[in-house]
C-alpha cells in the first residue's frame, strides 16, 4: 500500500499499455498529443494539477475544443475551484479512468505538466512519516496566523530544496512539506531521493526536451495570446463570482498578479513581465523534477524542424510489440 491506503498500481491497469507524455510548460505537449493519436488508439488523461479545474481553462492554457477532438480528453476541466482535489482524490480518478480506457482496448495517455501528481500514481512515497496529531495541529496554526506566504518563507529558510518546489499559495503542500522538515530534520527532497521506485511496473514514458532560450520564446508569445485572448476576462469573472479565495489557494500562475490588477490598476508590461519570470521559473522546476524519473525517455525539439516524430512514434511502437 502506498500514501493514504491506495495501491500504487492498479491490478486492472497494465503499465506497460500506458503512454505517459511530460515535459514543462510550452514545450507542445497539447500537439505531440495529435501526432501520437494519428498513429495509436490513444485517450488523453489529464495530468496537469491546474487544467484539472474548469474554471482555469484559459489562464492553464487547457486544450481548447479543436485540440480535444482529435481523441478522448478526460478529466479537463473536470472539477471546479470550489473543491480542490486532494492528491489521493487525483490518484483515484485517474487509475478509474485508466482503467476504463483500457478496458475498451484503448491507450491511456497521461499528458501534463504535475510531476508531483506523477510520482504519486507510479511510485511508492510511503516513506514519508505519518504526522502526529499535535504536531499537525501546530503546523495548522502556524499557517493560520502567517498564511501561506510568510509559512512558505518559513519553510524555505528550513528546507529551501522543498521550499523551491511549491508555489506560495500551495497551502496543503507547504504545511505537509513543513510537518515533516519539523519531525524529521530532512528535506522531503532528500526522503524521496533515497527511496527506490515501489511499482513493479513502469509506464511508457516520453519527455519533451527543449533548448532554454526556445522554450522563453515559446512562452513569451504563448503568454501575449493569452493575455490578449481572454485570460484577463476570465480573472475578472473568478474574482466578481466571489472565486478568488479559492483561486489563490489552489496558486495557479498569473492569477494572483492578474487580481491584483484587476484591484488597483497596474502597468499592463508589468504584469506580462512578473507572470512571465513566474511562468520560466516553473518551467525550470518542471525539468529538474522530470529529469528524476528512470523511465522517461527525452526527446529533444531542434529548429526548425521540431522533434522528431518518427523516432518518437517508433519508441512507442517498440515498447507496445
Amino acid at each position: 500500500m502506498g500514501p493514504f491506503g491506495i495501491d500504487m498500481v492498479d491490478p486492472d491497469i497494465d503499465a506497460h499499455r500506458l503512454i505517459v507524455l511530460v515535459g514543462p510548460t510550452g514545450s507542445g505537449k497539447t500537439k505531440m498529443v495529435e501526432g501520437l493519436a494519428a498513429q495509436f488508439p490513444v485517450e488523453a488523461v489529464c495530468l496537469d494539477a491546474m487544467q484539472l479545474y474548469r474554471e482555469l481553462e484559459l489562464g492553464t492554457a487547457s486544450p481548447n475544443e479543436a485540440e480535444r477532438s482529435v481523441c478522448p480528453h478526460h478529466l479537463f476541466g473536470a472539477f471546479s475551484v470550489r473543491e480542490p482535489l486532494t492528491v489521493a482524490s487525483y490518484k483515484k480518478a485517474c487509475l478509474e479512468k485508466v482503467a476504463e480506457i483500457q478496458a475498451r482496448g484503448n491507450l491511456p495517455l497521461l499528458v501534463g505538466g504535475t510531476g508531483m501528481y506523477l510520482r504519486f500514481l507510479f511510485e511508492d512515497l510511503a516513506g514519508l512519516p505519518k504526522t502526529p496529531s499535535p504536531l499537525r495541529a501546530r503546523v495548522d496554526q502556524i499557517h493560520a496566523r502567517l498564511g501561506s506566504q510568510r509559512t512558505h518563507q518559513m519553510l524555505a529558510r528550513l528546507d529551501p530544496q522543498a521550499a523551491a518546489r511549491l508555489h506560495p499559495n500551495d497551502q496543503q503542500r507547504i504545511k505537509r512539506f513543513l510537518e515533516v522538515r519539523i519531525l524529521t530534520g530532512k528535506s522531503v527532497v532528500d526522503i524521496w531521493a533515497d527511496q527506490k521506485p515501489g511499482a513493479t511496473q513502469w509506464p511508457i514514458g516520453i519527455g519533451l526536451a527543449m533548448d532554454k532560450s526556445v522554450l522563453w520564446q515559446r512562452l513569451q508569445v504563448r503568454l501575449e495570446a493569452m493575455l490578449h485572448g481572454g485570460w484577463w476576462q476570465e480573472a475578472k469573472a473568478l474574482r466578481d463570482a466571489g472565486l478568488r479565495p479559492d483561486v489563490e489557494a489552489l496558486g495557479p500562475i498569473g492569477y494572483a498578479s492578474l487580481f491584483e490588477a484587476l484591484d488597483s490598476p497596474m502597468d499592463a508590461g508589468k504584469v506580462f513581465e512578473r507572470i512571465y519570470i513566474q511562468t520560466r521559473q516553473y518551467a525550470k522546476r518542471q525539468m529538474t523534477l522530470f529529469r528524476r524519473f528512470p523511465y522517461i525517455e527525452w526527446f529533444t525539439y531542434h529548429q526548425p524542424s521540431g522533434y522528431n516524430s518518427s523516432e518518437l512514434l517508433a519508441f512507442v511502437q517498440s515498447r507496445l510489440t
